[in-house]
């Protein structure tokens, strides 16, 4: 038997390919734009979000370790670690654990605000007393948060009279010594990066002591300590 003869083969639709000098001409664009929402992101360095994970946003500027802490108003503070009188809040106390976190319509105080409550710790221990419900009303107020709950870490620099110098990672256990002595706030993130305590005080054996805002827990060694949040 013959082989039956082929049926014609369709004619595909003609399709109009991109032009190659368009897309040239568009490429630079997208860079340029790309690059400029890359420079929005990176003029305010905000608290990461929280979550068991060791993925953080790239660090800024090396901080200052030994530099003196700024002076608060009208006061004076010792370079000794034992005269700082650090101040002692937990995110969980029954007077603010259930207010909101800045605008977020999910978490409260107590869930996720152990970066704002170790930070108003420090500028308690500074002078201002001023207790996390106050510190988050007043970071509500003044641009303090991004994406409705993230921490601005230096929202509070001019109006508290600090300085926030910018975060690093693998500090040695010297120079986190030195910075306690000079009553350095340093925040520390810990329980592999979901959650944030003040260091206090060097308790030996490369272990720090600190005010917990959310556990019952003294100190933390070093070891723990994925990243520090610096103020003078």
């Amino acid at each position: 038997r013959l082989q039956s003869p082929l049926a014609p083969t369709p004619t595909m639709p003609k399709t109009k390919m991109p032009s190659l000098l368009l897309l040239l001409l568009l490429l630079p664009l997208a860079h340029a734009l790309a690059g400029a929402a890359l420079q929005r992101n990176a003029s305010q360095e905000v608290q990461p979000r929280l979550a068991a994970s060791k993925a953080f946003p790239e660090a800024p500027e090396e901080a200052n370790w030994t530099a003196g802490a700024v002076i608060p108003r009208g006061e004076k503070l010792d370079a000794n670690a034992s005269s700082c009188s650090w101040a002692a809040y937990k995110q969980c106390d029954s007077r603010w654990r259930n207010e909101p976190l800045g605008t977020s319509s999910s978490n409260t105080i107590c869930r996720a605000g152990c970066a704002m409550s170790s930070l108003a710790m420090y500028l308690t221990t500074r002078g201002h007393s001023i207790n996390p419900s106050e510190l988050n009303k007043w970071l509500n107020a003044h641009g303090g948060y991004a994406q409705s709950d993230l921490l601005v870490w230096s929202a509070v620099d001019s109006a508290f009279g600090v300085s926030y110098q910018g975060q690093e990672t693998g500090v040695a256990v010297a120079t986190l010594q030195r910075g306690l002595a000079a009553c350095h706030g340093i925040i520390a993130n810990v329980r592999g990066g979901s959650h944030w305590v003040l260091l206090t005080g060097y308790a030996g054996n490369d272990a720090f002591e600190v005010h917990d805002p959310g556990f019952n827990q003294a100190t933390y060694p070093h070891s723990q300590m994925l990243r520090f949040a610096v103020y003078h």
